[in-house]
């Protein structure tokens, strides 16, 4: 069986991640930071024509970071019934196995999809069409890892 190269990554440690997304995008805010848990909130404009939405992210290593748009309310599209590429809960799936590991920082990879994910978001309340590609996520088939620390 072939080793999966993410699994031999360390987690980045909640206030590695703080200090490089306050560095990076000095917007966002810790708000909370207790047993290895950290929470970030800022703001996300994914392009000039775009709203500005304010976002959180909670993160405890190794799993995967939980992102919620705060405001505005995220809105269907009339033609559907449930928001595409959203986790149970309506925390935004932004990328598929593999691509993401607790040894990548936050801000160099969640928050450049989290601005993406949102401009395809305007695109899908407008058309109706999701232009984002990838697959939507299915709490079933979820597949969870563990990274060393």
């Amino acid at each position: 069986m072939a080793r999966n190269r993410y699994l031999s990554k360390s987690a980045l440690s909640t206030v590695q991640q703080g200090f490089r997304l306050h560095a990076l995008f000095p917007q966002f805010t810790a708000t909370g930071r207790t047993r290895g848990r950290g929470v970030w909130r800022g703001t996300v404009k994914p392009s000039e024509l775009s709203d500005t939405y304010t976002v959180q992210i909670s993160y405890v290593p190794p799993k995967r970071p939980d992102i919620h748009v705060v405001d505005p309310p995220l809105q269907l599209h009339p033609d559907h019934k449930r928001l595409p590429h959203v986790y149970t809960g309506n925390s935004l799936c932004l990328y598929t196995f593999g691509e993401w590991h607790p040894g990548l920082y936050i801000a160099d990879t969640i928050i450049p999809w989290i601005s993406l994910w949102l401009f395809f978001y305007e695109i899908w309340i407008l058309t109706g069409n999701w232009k984002g590609g990838g697959t939507n996520p299915e709490w079933s088939q979820h597949r969870t890892v563990t990274f060393n620390r």
